[in-house]
């Protein structure tokens, strides 16, 4: 069987993931959001194959891998769409290898490169938040929103040392921490692809899954962390019915009020990317 590289398993696994429904809140093949359309995430996840191949091939850092991709995506889609997402994804692209790895290794791997990242790379991922405009929560000091690249560069605030400073934001944790939450999502559609879970379903499941057990950081900036708690209260009923249908139903009620969980479905991407790169031929075999 033909082996796909890095980049555009990358590519794929934002592909995946929108495409599956129902993703309660999120856009997916049904159904659009607010001013984001499904066909904005096909067009952002193949806008970013180049910058995932020079990060893949070495060519550029981290930090600029990142600024590229959401560069490319913004210039094709006229608005954010993958922030979140290319965040996660660029350290795990950096971080595979095509030797025999498994989930943790190159879970453990993005960490790693986000450690080895120099102030350079701080400034890139700057630069890329202020093109995307993307809705971040809010941190104690040095935030995305007030922070300016000289101050970066003053500090010599490195990547991983910046991210550190908003440890308890859930994308932050998984790029300090080797990828918890991905790992935890990976595992759960490999479980339910054994069990021959087709794998739209897998997906929407392990969507519903992260949603249950994590607090997304874009539903707290917009809406406060009570209704986060009430989100995450509201897939854990749904997850119990272990059912399309009240999945179906969660998300009808999500949209009535606008909210998105976006963090979770960053969250999904990665997930669906660890699984990819260390068994391919699972994934293809569901299709």
């Amino acid at each position: 069987m033909n082996q796909l590289n890095f980049s555009e398993l990358a590519v794929l696994s934002l592909l995946l993931e929108v495409s599956s429904t129902p993703k309660s809140g999120n856009v997916d093949r049904n159904h659009d959001c607010k001013d984001l359309k499904f066909q904005h995430f096909l067009v952002s996840s193949v806008s970013a194959l180049n910058a995932f191949k020079a990060v893949e091939n070495r060519r550029i850092g981290i930090g600029e891998g990142i600024y590229m991709a959401v560069k490319n995506s913004v210039e094709m889609c006229k608005r954010n769409v993958h922030f979140g997402s290319f965040l996660l994804l660029i350290p795990l692209v950096s971080g595979s290898s095509s030797q025999a790895m498994d989930v943790e290794e190159i879970a453990e791997m993005g960490t790693e490169a986000i450690k080895k990242c120099s102030v350079e790379d701080s400034v890139y991922v700057l630069k890329a938040y202020r093109i995307s405009k993307a809705r971040v929560a809010d941190v104690e000091k040095y935030s995305l929103k007030s922070i300016e690249e000289n101050d970066l560069r003053r500090m010599n605030l490195k990547l991983y040392d910046w991210m550190s400073m908003a440890k308890n934001n859930v994308i932050a944790n998984e790029l300090l921490n080797s990828y918890p939450a991905s790992i935890r999502g990976c595992k759960q559609i490999e479980a339910l692809l054994e069990k021959e879970y087709s794998l739209n379903d897998a997906i929407v499941y392990t969507y519903h899954f992260l949603l249950s057990e994590y607090t997304d950081p874009l539903i707290v900036a917009e809406f406060g962390k009570e209704v986060a708690e009430e989100i995450k209260n509201m897939a854990r009923e749904a997850m119990r019915d272990d059912d399309m249908y009240a999945f179906k139903d969660l998300d009808s009620r999500l949209i009535s009020l606008g909210v998105n969980p976006g963090s979770i479905a960053d969250l999904t991407a990665s997930s669906i990317y660890l699984l990819l790169a260390t068994r391919q031929e699972l994934v293809f075999g569901m299709l």
